[in-house]
């Protein structure tokens, strides 16, 4: 009568793969990123970004980037990805709220900042996080457009605040 018979094979099933086993350019680093695009291309399909343009006349790109630092500071996103003058990325909401289309749920924001001196063109992309995808599809895409198209006016009422 063999013993233990039962654990080997769970044993053998968790085992880890060798190198030799991975096929080639597969690592930690590049199934974050696919995974990342994938969430992206996956909310484009379902047409969960939402995008956000304003123009400014007489508000410089550098003067709109610190305004829109701000906001984002006020709002309780924390800042990602910052490169002056043009793009700001940050993350907002958090992950605790079960209703996605929530003005608190976790989400990304992508604003991007074009311009002259005398004028600036402004644009905010909002993409839910892909937890809620299902919950925004089926149950609130006109709130969670009406919830994201507030805070877009909440950030254009703080660019033109500062003149």
């Amino acid at each position: 009568m063999r013993r233990g018979g039962g654990t080997r094979a769970r044993r053998s099933a968790r085992r880890r793969p060798t190198e030799s086993e991975v096929p080639s350019g597969v690592g930690r680093g590049k199934e974050l990123s696919a995974g990342r695009a994938f969430s992206r291309a996956v909310a484009a399909s379902l047409r969960l970004i939402l995008t956000f343009q304003q123009a400014f006349e007489g508000i410089d790109a550098p003067q709109a980037f610190s305004r829109v630092e701000a906001w984002a500071a006020s709002e309780g996103a924390k800042v990602k990805v910052r490169r002056p003058p043009t793009f700001l990325e940050a993350s907002h909401g958090t992950k605790l709220q079960l209703m996605g289309w929530k003005p608190n749920a976790s989400k990304r924001l992508l604003i991007q900042l074009q311009g002259t001196a005398a004028f600036t063109q402004v644009s905010i992309q909002i993409v839910p996080s892909a937890f809620y995808f299902p919950d925004i599809e089926l149950f609130g895409a006109e709130k969670a457009n009406r919830n994201f198209g507030e805070m877009a006016g909440r950030l254009w009422a703080a660019i033109m605040a500062g003149r």
